[in-house]
């Protein structure tokens, strides 16, 4: 009868792998399975874009958790980008003094006084030679038109070569001698007088009588008025002498 042969295990196989559990290696071992069953979980049950905004704790994720260039100005809104307005800062140094600039344009004529007209003579002209008529001078200018709210002064002189004596007066002349005449509109408004003499002498055309003389003065009209003047010369000689004008000066200077 054959025999049983009992097998034997070997005690000190197992004994060996008893030696060998720590408490460190069992906790490390079951947190081995612990963390890959986690991932795997993970990666199993979450699906792609599940993870909202709601699901992260504020504070969760810092700018170590974040890829350089993952996150571009689009995913953030104008509050995040926009910074928080610093203070103000010192004024800085003055700058470079800039080039000149352009020459402006004249500006027009000053409002309170301007030379509205001017009359010259064209050349010498005598009074006539039998004495009492007149004789009108040759001009260039004398025509304005004077604004409404103008009022004007003729300034004027004459040089005239004055008729030599002995001048006989002729009846009823108040002088012996020459007159020119100022005109405005046919009627005179100033004159220059003298007595006869040798050579030219310069006169001042005037209105009034010594010791009141004045220029002529015309004052603002209702409306804009067209004025035209006009110069004679006479004398109050009965004999051939003669009175010559040789050179006009006159001006109208408006003042407003």
């Amino acid at each position: 009868m054959l025999g049983s042969t009992p097998v034997e295990t070997s005690g000190g196989d197992r004994g060996s792998i008893r030696s060998r559990l720590t408490y460190a290696n069992v906790i490390a071992t079951i947190a081995l399975f612990v963390a890959l069953g986690g991932v795997s979980y993970a990666a199993v049950q979450l699906a792609k874009n599940s993870v909202k905004a709601k699901q992260i704790a504020p504070n969760a994720v810092g700018s170590s958790e974040i890829k350089d260039g993952a996150v571009g100005p689009s995913e953030l809104d104008s509050e995040g980008l926009a910074g928080v307005t610093g203070d103000k800062g010192p004024q800085g140094d003055k700058g470079p003094t800039g080039d000149k600039g352009l020459q402006g344009d004249p500006g027009p004529i000053g409002g309170l006084t301007k030379i509205v007209a001017r009359m010259d003579n064209d050349g010498p002209t005598s009074s006539p030679s039998t004495g009492g008529a007149a004789t009108p001078v040759a001009t260039t200018g004398g025509t304005w038109t004077q604004a409404a709210d103008e009022l004007d002064e003729i300034i004027g002189r004459v040089t005239v070569t004055r008729p030599g004596a002995p001048c006989n007066f002729l009846s009823g002349a108040e002088f012996g001698g020459f007159s020119v005449a100022l005109k405005l509109g046919g009627v005179q408004i100033a004159q220059a007088s003298g007595q006869p003499g040798s050579g030219a002498a310069t006169f001042d055309l005037v209105t009034g009588a010594n010791p009141i003389l004045l220029r002529p003065v015309l004052f603002p009209p209702a409306t804009p008025t067209a004025r035209a003047l006009t110069l004679e010369i006479s004398d109050t000689c009965s004999n051939s002498n003669v009175a010559t004008l040789t050179d006009l000066e006159l001006a109208v200077v408006g003042y407003r």
